[in-house]
């Protein structure tokens, strides 16, 4: 029987899941490349190309998206296809990640023995364990060390010190003798035992490419691309997504309050003040038609012939004089303190992809300008609204005392 010894164990960090909040299009999907071996229920981040998984690396360093990562869970489904299949058709993915443990195993093969596990190319600078056979030096590892098994879906990252080339290393994996494997292992043994640790959201875009990296064993992902969309949820592949509540007293925040609160870390009382700078330019639009309405209603009451249409028509003029050469009102100091705020906040140059995806800060920028033209409408249609009111009531004094002076009735004295 040859001779295994385990060489060292590292330390296992706290924090070796984590969560990810991505965000795409139908489109476009999120370009990550993933393997799913539906006899082991394991998925795998094989590839991480241009799109979310970047953007979300570049913006959280201790958390990186990268190959041999294991997706534990997918929107709350955690079996191997229903997550496959929910990132095919999501446009928001709040993914659970698993960070493999990495050992290193020393291995003494015996001559005309076997190695006794089934290797496919992870990718150009790695191996694959597709399968565990029977008989071999590592069966008999496994023996040896229970609880550190080697695997279906450990990855080989070194042999004999040769890494980085998957040709050299199945070249030192021929050999007899000695082995130095350097593995990272997803086996049920290095399992974190502790509670989810660090969390993280980021909005993001871009599509995935497939790989089929394994003939046989493997259920590989297709050559159909995940796909997404924005926050509002749609029905792809024949599967209703789940949707954020639209009703804001149902769970207490609203549908945009909540991606507020998940895009990019958006802190609350940001999120907070802008919704109400929303709320606050829907009041005004509603105030301006209800005084419009009343008005109308107003108007109605003359029994001159032909005075409701004037008055009406007067309205809409002052309303399109105020829109043509009405000037902006000045900020209150709060409002002026917001606008600085976003503006420090959002960068100089924002990047406009293909899809159009901005930055938070700049979808931030964006929402608070929108609010602010909202109120400056508010402000002009009530200033218009008031001089066609000021208008009409001149405009009835005149027929009032043309009226008198044409019959003869006595003026009313006010």
């Amino acid at each position: 029987m040859p001779f295994l010894k385990r060489v060292f164990q590292p330390k296992t960090p706290a924090d070796r899941e984590f969560q990810a909040t991505l965000y795409t299009r139908l489109e476009t999907g999120y370009n990550i490349a993933v393997n799913c071996n539906g006899a082991t229920g394991l998925v795998v981040v094989v590839q991480v190309d241009k799109g979310p998984g970047t953007k979300w690396n570049t913006i959280y360093p201790d958390r990186q998206i990268e190959p041999n990562l294991r997706i534990l869970q997918v929107n709350g489904l955690s079996d191997c296809f229903e997550m496959v299949d929910e990132l095919r058709a999501s446009s928001e993915a709040v993914i659970r990640f698993r960070r493999p443990v990495k050992k290193r195993l020393l291995v003494i093969r015996e001559p005309r023995s076997k190695l006794g596990v089934t290797l496919l190319d992870f990718d150009a600078s790695s191996v694959w364990v597709d399968q565990v056979l029977d008989l071999g030096a590592v069966p008999e590892w496994n023996e040896q060390n229970p609880l550190e098994k080697v695997t279906t879906g450990t990855r080989i990252v070194e042999v004999n010190g040769v890494s980085g080339n998957v040709h050299r290393m199945y070249e030192q994996l021929r050999k007899e003798g000695v082995l130095e494997l350097v593995v990272e292992s997803h086996g049920p043994e290095t399992a974190n035992r502790k509670a989810l640790g660090s969390l993280g959201t980021g909005r993001l875009k871009c599509g995935i490419p497939d790989l089929t990296l394994a003939k046989q064993g493997w259920g590989c992902v297709d050559s159909e691309a995940f796909t997404g969309t924005s926050i509002a949820t749609p029905e792809t592949h024949g599967r209703s997504r789940k949707s954020f509540s639209p009703s804001p007293d149902a769970f207490g925040d609203s549908e945009l309050e909540l991606s507020l609160e998940l895009v990019n870390h958006v802190p609350p009382h940001i999120a907070d003040r802008l919704m109400d700078r929303l709320r606050s330019a829907e009041a005004a639009r509603q105030f301006v038609e209800n005084q419009c309405e009343a008005g109308s209603t107003l108007s109605s009451n003359f029994s001159v012939p032909g005075l409701p249409w004037l008055l009406i028509s007067m309205v809409f003029l002052a309303q399109a004089t105020a829109f043509l050469h009405g000037a902006a009102p000045m900020m209150t100091p709060a409002q002026q303190t917001l606008v600085n705020h976003l503006e420090a906040a959002s960068p100089a140059e924002v990047e406009v992809t293909g899809d159009l995806n901005f930055t938070c800060e700049a979808f931030l920028w964006e929402a608070e300008r929108e609010a602010m033209e909202l109120q400056r409408r508010h402000q002009q249609l009530q200033a218009a609204f008031s001089g066609a009111l000021e208008a009409a009531s001149n405009w009835v004094g005149f027929l009032q005392k043309a009226t008198q002076r044409r019959y003869g009735m006595p003026e009313v004295l006010r």
